[in-house]
């Protein structure tokens, strides 16, 4: 076995209360390490060790420990809990942690809430100088028991405080500076990898801001959480309800009409024959009437004149209506 630097600590073998038989639950093929569970005081334990042909190599061992040391630094809600850093004698050194009864991140009514959740969770990683570095649904369990987000596997992550820095990332979610030789890497390279899981949940308008190629324009998290705080408007429903009121209103406003009734001409006065009843010397002054018909007339101009402003009122309140509705889906 090859010597172990400084930076490494050899963990107490002692094991009062050894795990019962431990089954093997992941082991990725491109991976360095294995994932096993067990038992311990009578609770379920996730024991995470190198796969066999790494352990006792000390840049493998110096990545597990790292993980360990950065994961038992946390204490949040929605953040797998990192317990102990043991040995085994079937294993090799392990991290003994939390075992999540859950199912990897995927989109669903309450992908808003979920989403929250990882909000609180990277701020608090973030205000711990904690950069995650693989953000994807594979490493966001939801608890089958209430559905609360569980952030996990911190074995890419980086601190502050920490000698041993990896580049890393998953294609598809990885940072253009994470990918990039020499790109600094920061809290927003998650939020990147972020943006892609808030797209996954069907987010795409705020995922699509926090995946900006320059870090510079990604949104923080402040600015994430309230995006998805404000309330969502649901124009749906409002189609039946705009198209029932617009009938309404025709046809409440523009009734079917009936013609008019025709305005009769009453027959011409007969005129008096002056000229047998007078004197042939008189003379005889005519004094027409005014006929009948004008006034009729004006009459059937008044009506004809109030169903035109009537059609124009009744314009007007069609366009007050559709000018409303016009807003309402906007």
């Amino acid at each position: 076995m090859e010597s172990i630097s400084g930076f490494f600590s050899m963990p107490e073998t002692s094991f009062p209360d050894s795990p019962g038989a431990l089954e093997l639950i992941n082991r990725s093929p491109g991976g360095w390490c294995e994932i096993w569970r067990g038992t311990r005081h009578g609770r379920f334990r996730v024991f995470k060790c190198l796969k066999e042909e790494h352990r006792g190599h000390p840049l493998y061992e110096e990545m597990l420990l790292k993980e360990f040391r950065i994961g038992f630094s946390l204490r949040h809600n929605n953040i797998v809990e990192y317990y102990d850093f043991i040995s085994l004698p079937s294993l090799g050194h392990c991290i003994e942690m939390e075992w999540v009864d859950g199912s990897p991140l995927t989109p669903g009514r309450d992908s808003r809430r979920l989403a929250l959740q990882i909000c609180d969770a990277l701020e608090y990683i973030h205000s711990k100088q904690v950069i995650h570095k693989d953000i994807k649904p594979a490493n966001v369990l939801v608890t089958h028991n209430g559905r609360n987000v569980k952030l996990i596997d911190f074995g890419l992550a980086d601190a502050d405080d920490t000698i041993l820095r990896t580049r890393a990332g998953t294609e598809g979610y990885a940072a253009p500076e994470l990918l990039r030789q020499g790109g600094k890497v920061d809290a927003r390279t998650d939020i990147y990898a972020f943006g892609k899981l808030l797209e996954n949940l069907g987010l795409r308008s705020i995922g699509h801001r926090c995946m900006a190629a320059n870090p510079a324009r990604r949104p923080s998290i402040e600015a994430i959480r309230s995006s998805l705080e404000r309330p969502v408007f649901r124009w749906w429903w409002i189609l039946p309800v705009a198209a029932a009121t617009i009938i309404l209103a025709i046809l409440v406003l523009l009734p079917g009409r009936t013609p008019s009734a025709p305005v009769s001409t009453p027959p011409p006065i007969p005129q008096q024959d002056t000229l047998a009843t007078q004197p042939e010397d008189t003379a005889v002054t005519t004094v027409q009437e005014p006929p009948a018909a004008t006034s009729a007339g004006a009459s059937r101009h008044r009506r004809e004149e109030s169903p035109q402003k009537e059609s124009a009122a009744s314009q007007q309140t069609l366009d007050d209506i559709f000018r409303e509705a016009t807003e309402l889906f906007e």
